[in-house]
């Protein structure tokens, strides 16, 4: 039976591994969306320029979009950006962390941006004292690496998702405007 188990949870984390790096793959997806605007700054601000000038309502609007654009790259770097230690999200007793090996260096801060050598903070033989001997520490081992992919996983989607809404929000009010000012315009002529 134990292996049995053993083997459902090593599918389970792979599989939220893959869903973890399919997110990835689709928050890169998201970055040119989100960015695009940028590689028309100029054009954009200076239509934004005439469509403030048509109402303090319009002017509103477009703060809105502002904000609403700011929020989809804040969120979406936050589902780019790395978990830096789900451990802190698992409730209870907590396994020795084996699987990952997390927590076996002390990085610096200067390590972010230059490479030194970086010793662990424990021998071969001190990580080898860690790994789980009978199947219940196995399981142990692998439901505590399960419990921390999945907040990896669920806090990513639900970031990806925000970040959606919100574009999904400023392209549309920024659409909605658009057309009322060329509708104003139109009339105009």
């Amino acid at each position: 039976m134990s292996a049995r188990k053993i083997e459902f949870l090593y599918q389970s984390l792979s599989d939220t591994q893959a869903i973890i790096r399919a997110t990835d793959v689709k928050l890169g997806f998201l970055f040119a969306i989100v960015l695009l605007p940028i590689t028309v700054f100029g054009d954009i601000y200076a239509v934004a320029l005439n469509i403030a000038n048509d109402s303090k309502l319009m002017m509103v609007g477009l703060g809105l979009i502002a904000i609403l654009w700011f929020l989809s790259f804040y969120t979406l770097f936050l589902g780019v950006v790395a978990i830096s230690n789900p451990y802190k999200s698992v409730s209870g007793e907590k396994a020795e962390g084996s699987f990952h090996g997390g927590d076996l260096f002390k990085f610096k801060f200067t390590d972010r941006f230059m490479n030194r050598p970086v010793l662990s903070k424990y021998t071969v033989d001190d990580v080898v004292k860690t790994l789980p001997e009978s199947d219940a520490e196995i399981i142990q081992e692998l439901v505590f690496e399960k419990i921390k992919t999945a907040y990896i996983r669920d806090i990513k989607t639900k970031r990806a998702s925000q970040c959606v809404v919100l574009a999904f929000l400023w392209i549309t009010l920024g659409a909605a405007i658009w057309g009322y000012h060329l509708f104003k315009v139109s009339l105009e002529c």
